[in-house]
């Protein structure tokens, strides 16, 4: 499969110049294509388990497939920061309860302004990007795995190769 890796921050860019020449898009809907993010350590996607539409389902990482399930959409939420939005679910991307706690889990909620959804990209060096949460912690994969269903958290920076991304999209 041959994938173009992006930024967000380029999509982002790109989709507020087209709201601009259309004036048909809200700000709220700026970026609707679908991206994938890839976990740099592992090489599997950030999805939601078992494609559940449920508030509380847990975000996990898996093999790379096409799944709906793993495929986000960036919608600015003020402030400097953005909420990933499931393609599949409609809910948002949170660290639960809104936790500072490192190792607080990731899972999906409804959307409704919630610290705990609200999240900043940056470089993640080696062409990689990171997910700072509201909470200051970067969002990472459980115990550095390389397994199927290893969870989403939250944990502080301290370069661990866990909290690095990769962005492909749209439609990746």
């Amino acid at each position: 499969m041959n994938r173009k890796r992006t930024s967000f921050i380029t999509g982002l860019a790109f989709a507020a110049s087209a709201v601009t020449v259309t004036l048909t898009a809200s700000p709220a809907s700026a970026s609707n294509l679908a991206n994938t993010l890839v976990n740099a350590n592992s090489g599997k996607c950030l999805e939601v388990e078992n494609s559940s539409t449920s508030n509380g389902a847990r975000v996990q990482q898996w093999d790379c497939n096409g799944q709906p399930s793993s495929k986000w959409k960036v919608i600015w939420a003020g402030g400097g920061g953005f909420n990933l939005v499931n393609i599949h679910s409609g809910k948002c991307l949170e660290i639960e309860n809104s936790s500072t706690s490192n190792g607080a889990r990731a899972q999906q909620w409804d959307c409704n302004g919630q610290p705990g959804a609200k999240w900043t990209e940056g470089d993640g060096g080696n062409g990689h990007h990171v997910f700072k949460n509201k909470s200051g912690k970067l969002l990472e994969i459980e115990n550095t795995s390389h397994d199927n269903g290893a969870r989403a958290q939250q944990w502080s920076d301290n370069g661990q190769p866990a909290a690095r991304w990769d962005h492909y999209g749209p439609n990746a």
